[in-house]
């Protein structure tokens, strides 16, 4: 099972891809510029850069905003979706191994105050073995599902049920391909972001 940043857990692979999101990202590991940087307002699906951070909106039906802010702070806003993404933070290429990245520590600060379906999490990929993964801190009203269950594991006293399932012949980052989800959701649904 793959886990990155939040949870601190070493795994051994041989190439990692990981895009982590969240409120207000800082990566301890790296240094990046201080530059302030325009709010940029996003309405329509778009990947990029903003303020030395990568983005991305998703969004399938409906209406939905996201503002990048400096950093890699980021706030949102949808209605009528059947499903929206919205993320921010460091995207690591496939040209480096855990060992060469080192150590990712992940702080964040958050007001996350759903009204509905939602989660906030930490979201990345791992190539070889190509994993899909998610660290869900919080939801609204609907608990993440989750597949077959592999357990529970208890980290920074955070106790998170541990989930995994396979989708066949779908989209990943390396094109359509057969791939392991990984989902780790925290047990107790706290108020700690509301």
């Amino acid at each position: 099972m793959i886990f990155l940043a939040l949870l601190l857990i070493k795994f051994k692979i041989k190439k990692v891809c990981a895009v982590l999101l969240l409120f207000a990202l800082t990566l301890s590991t790296f240094v990046f510029p201080t530059q302030m940087v325009q709010a940029r307002t996003i309405t329509s699906n778009e990947m990029g850069t903003h303020g030395g951070y990568d983005y991305e909106f998703w969004r399938d039906s409906g209406t939905g905003t996201m503002v990048l802010k400096d950093g890699g702070a980021f706030s949102c806003q949808w209605s009528n979706i059947n499903n929206i993404l919205f993320r921010k933070g460091r995207k690591f290429d496939q040209t480096k191994t855990h060992q060469q990245l080192g150590n990712i520590v992940v702080e964040y600060a958050a007001d996350y105050r759903p009204n509905g379906n939602s989660y906030l999490c930490i979201y990345g990929w791992t190539v070889d073995p190509l994993v899909e993964y998610y660290i869900v801190e919080s939801w609204g009203n609907w608990r993440p599902p989750g597949a077959q269950s592999k357990g529970m594991i208890t980290v920074d006293g955070g106790t998170y049920d541990i989930y995994e399932t396979t989708r066949v012949n779908q989209p990943s980052i390396i094109g359509t391909a057969t791939f392991t989800i990984t989902i780790a959701i925290k047990y107790a649904n706290t108020d700690r972001f509301r």
